[in-house]
């Protein structure tokens, strides 16, 4: 079960040492009083947080599956190159992140499996100290970072990759109504 509350009081028991902390909820949650029979609990804290807007989320990753599928191309091919297309580089002290990897098909092809980071080719290739050729890749930031406007961006590209190839998507009216939502939890 999880709820939404403020720490209320922690005291210290003094009959057995423990500590007995208690908390203020808006309502009690179904089935609470059965786990006073129980003789231990698992009891995790941790900072609220709203949830990120699903219904976003999950229709990018819905549209992904069907390129997937249509392509026979693995997920993190499709997110990959999309993010290329309609994502955003990661930008530190004003600064783009780039990294130089092998200038080869197999690094190509590894990059776009990639899962935990994201990377776009540039034209600028260095050669190495031993010959070989090394391309410069950007950093691109995850779409689990995105704030409303980028992953409006990233939807409305999806859509179109979608519609390109026939792929059936949502209405224009309800992709709005989506990222109204998408907005009032992650703003701009």
């Amino acid at each position: 079960m999880k709820m939404r509350g403020r720490l209320k009081e922690i005291m210290q028991d003094v009959l057995n040492g423990g500590f007995i902390i208690s908390f203020h909820v808006q309502a009690v949650p179904s089935g609470v009083e059965t786990l006073r029979e129980e003789n231990d609990l698992a009891i995790s804290l941790k900072k609220w947080r709203e949830h990120r807007s699903l219904s976003a989320n999950a229709y990018y990753w819905v549209l992904v599956g069907k390129l997937s599928e249509l392509t026979g191309q693995p997920n993190a091919v499709i997110h990959n190159m999309l993010l290329r297309r309609y994502g955003v580089a990661e930008i530190v002290g004003g600064q783009l992140l780039t990294v130089m990897v092998p200038d080869t098909d197999e690094a190509e092809r590894e990059t776009l499996e990639k899962e935990i980071y994201h990377l776009k080719p540039t034209s600028k290739l260095k050669e190495g100290k031993d010959g070989r050729m090394f391309r410069a890749y950007i950093l691109l930031k995850g779409s689990s970072d995105f704030d409303a406007k980028e992953m409006s961006r990233l939807i409305d590209g999806t859509i179109d990759e979608c519609k390109g190839v026939g792929i059936d998507t949502i209405s224009t009216e309800e992709v709005r109504r989506m990222m109204e939502d998408y907005e009032k939890h992650y703003g701009h």
